[in-house]
């Protein structure tokens, strides 16, 4: 039997690491889809949906009509990372808003794309990731 060899597990870590990271917005769109329909009744929700379906502009959510859909996101933040958005702290550095602004992104259309169902929100080819 070959012996484990740090580089080794050096290599399993980094793989692991970089399989989180891509998994990361989606479960990230998976908490905020929660957080969304804890906030909201299920005829804001109903409205929510039909709106951005009917909605031509690419980046609009209807979202904000109803709440304060930002501070959502950062509760998503807070409930899978533990912390806040860096975009909103004054401490943080360019580069870690940069990463936050890209994260909160592709998570918010991964949520809107399954519009808004928890349980939708994971890659392709993947299982649904655990919210709870």
């Amino acid at each position: 039997m070959k012996p484990i060899i740090m580089d080794d597990v050096d290599a399993v870590r980094a793989d692991h690491a970089k399989l989180e990271a891509a998994r990361l917005p989606y479960t990230i769109a998976a908490h905020f889809s929660r957080v969304l329909r804890e906030w909201l009744t299920p005829l804001e929700m109903s409205k929510l949906i039909t709106r951005n379906r009917r909605e031509r502009i690419k980046g609009v959510c209807h979202s904000h009509d109803f709440c304060d859909a930002n501070m959502a996101m950062d509760e998503a933040f807070k409930r899978v990372l533990g912390r806040g958005m860096y975009l909103i702290d004054e401490g943080a550095t360019d580069e870690q808003k940069e990463a936050d602004t890209a994260l909160w992104n592709a998570a918010w259309n991964i949520a809107k794309q399954a519009q808004f169902v928890a349980d939708d929100c994971h890659a392709p080819n993947q299982a649904t990731p655990r919210t709870t």
